[in-house]
């Protein structure tokens, strides 16, 4: 056999085309094109266009990690979420009750102040008719 046979052997071997490619990723060929001419995959050959065979493999199983580490994340970031309200379902509980204590408070002082004025209020009629009397 030529060198060349023998090269393109080895290359076929150890390479995959677009459209292998593209299954493997699940991806169609057409992006798979894409991501040739972006830099994010490394052609081979040329002629057809074969892919490094170990490189994809990477790609896929580093999509497939991406996948598996994202799942439990939509379940954590749901359980978060849902501890989230009721944080906030607490805490507009605890506001509620605090406003009502307030509120109360507020009151009981309001009527003490009354009271006391309404109290000064008789000390200081009574002590002018005092005075008046007095005179």
């Amino acid at each position: 056999m030529s060198p060349n046979v023998n090269k393109i052997k080895r290359d076929l071997t150890n390479s995959y085309t677009v459209r292998q490619t593209a299954q493997l990723l699940s991806l169609t060929p057409k992006r798979v094109r894409q991501m040739i001419s972006e830099g994010k995959l490394k052609r081979v050959s040329t002629n057809p266009i074969l892919l490094d065979q170990r490189e994809v493999l990477d790609l896929r199983n580093a999509r497939e990690v991406l996948k598996v580490d994202q799942q439990p994340a939509t379940d954590s970031t749901a359980q978060l979420l849902d501890q989230f309200h009721k944080l906030i379902e607490a805490v507009q509980e605890q506001n509620n009750r605090t406003l009502a204590i307030t509120n109360e408070v507020h009151t009981r002082e309001k009527e003490q102040l009354l009271d006391q004025i309404n109290r000064l209020t008789a000390e200081l009629e009574a002590k002018r008719a005092r005075r008046w009397y007095q005179r």
